[in-house]
């Protein structure tokens, strides 16, 4: 029972425009050290056409095995493979994306010192 009053809370919160963390399509992707930079697309998400440039540490086969993505500072211990490891997000154009690659470039040279 309580599972499903949860469902249909989810399901009322998701109506709204924002993205779903089941659904969605990666643009591109680049990996430097323990971060990855994503572009991404979300189906049901009314802002700025669904696109969303997120920053992640983690590694490519966790992003590989990962069935939700949330672009939200949000942990769901009840999801089955979510990647809960997001540390940024820039604004969804090209120029967000160049920052993107230069935070994570930064991030990985300042893990080294």
């Amino acid at each position: 029972m309580y599972a499903l009053r949860l469902q249909d809370e989810a399901e009322k919160f998701f109506e709204s425009g924002l993205p779903r963390p089941d659904k969605y399509e990666i643009l591109d992707f680049v990996a430097v050290g323990d971060w990855i930079a994503l572009k991404i697309r979300y189906a049901d998400c009314t802002n700025f056409d669904g696109l969303k440039i997120l920053v992640f540490r983690t590694t490519v086969k966790d992003l590989v095995k990962a069935k939700h993505i949330d672009p939200h500072f949000a942990d769901y211990p009840t999801l089955e493979n979510h990647l809960k490891t997001l540390v940024a997000r820039f604004r969804p154009d090209d120029t967000g994306w160049v920052d993107a690659l230069a935070f994570m470039k930064i991030c990985e040279q300042a893990n080294k010192k």
